[in-house]
């Protein structure tokens, strides 16, 4: 009982010396608040530092990783190579799981480049669209891309990239009208030639390669400024015709052989005729400077 009554009286007398405390404390916070005010705002932003630290996640640290490996100035040799597949196929699962993820990359992709803190090179953006392509795959593309590839403004490097990452090799007859109609657009020259290859690589053409097709091809051969390059791909385009329009595809070409001005054109259609196994062609010489243009364009 007597133990009892002594622990009692030592409470009573901790609990006057805390209140005593607390009552000074609270008269010095009268007369100098900002004893206590400064040092409250730095622990409030040590705690945001903190907490925006903790809220960093690992496929963002690799996401900013890899892009100061693609923007760093220098070639990029076999163990860089190495390490940017690694990295790359790390950030395909992250974003194969991670809808937030998504929108990082998102946001990243669609930077216009004029607020720096999500300005993003070129080669960048193609690297974003191989690493969504790994998980999409062809013909299946994220909305925010499909709706890019339609803006009037989108860059033609891009545009060419998603054709070659996801339409190329996906069947419709939407996308070969698509295609056939950009050859005769103020496209630039990088998206008209994917478009060519795609058409190429098409499977079952007998659904997507019509006749009058043959003629838009021959009078971008004859009439067109395009650059003799991408001329030579409209020729082995034409050349493909052959299996299902074999008269009109022949007639085609000899005329393209007769009535070009350019040595280059002829040779390839020349040689377009005899793969499809004409005999008898003459092929023209050309020049130096001819295969000079062909080469530069």
């Amino acid at each position: 009982m007597k133990k009892i009554k002594t622990t009692f009286l030592k409470l009573g007398q901790l609990f006057k010396r805390v209140f005593k405390r607390k009552s000074k404390m609270f008269q010095i916070f009268k007369t100098r608040p900002w004893l206590f005010i400064f040092p409250s705002f730095v622990i409030l932003i040590i705690v945001y530092l903190l907490s925006a630290l903790l809220l960093i996640s690992p496929a963002r640290i690799k996401l900013s990783e890899f892009k100061e490996n693609i923007e760093a100035a220098g070639p990029c040799h076999e163990e860089c190579l190495l390490a940017r597949k690694q990295l790359k196929d790390e950030l395909a699962a992250y974003f194969k799981q991670n809808k937030k993820f998504q929108k990082e990359v998102e946001k990243l992709f669609l930077a216009d480049n004029v607020n720096e803190d999500f300005a993003s090179s070129l080669t960048f953006k193609k690297e974003l669209l191989d690493i969504i392509a790994m998980v999409k795959g062809v013909g299946n593309p994220p909305d925010f891309i499909a709706d890019y590839f339609l803006r009037v403004n989108a860059n033609a490097e891009l545009k060419a990239e998603i054709i070659k990452l996801f339409l190329a090799s996906a069947a419709s007859p939407d996308l070969a009208d698509y295609y056939f109609s950009v050859l005769n657009s103020p496209e630039t020259i990088v998206v008209k030639t994917e478009a060519v290859k795609a058409l190429s690589g098409m499977s079952n053409k007998s659904n997507y390669f019509k006749v009058e097709s043959i003629a838009q091809l021959k009078a971008l051969i004859l009439e067109s400024d395009e650059p003799l390059s991408l001329k030579a791909d409209f020729i082995f385009l034409l050349a493909d015709f052959y299996e299902f329009f074999p008269a009109e595809t022949e007639l085609a070409l000899s005329e393209i052989l007769k009535y070009s001005s350019q040595n280059v054109v002829k040779v390839f259609t020349a040689d377009a005729l005899k793969n499809l196994g004409f005999t008898g062609i003459e092929v023209p010489s050309v020049t130096e400077a001819e295969w000079a243009e062909y080469f530069n364009n």
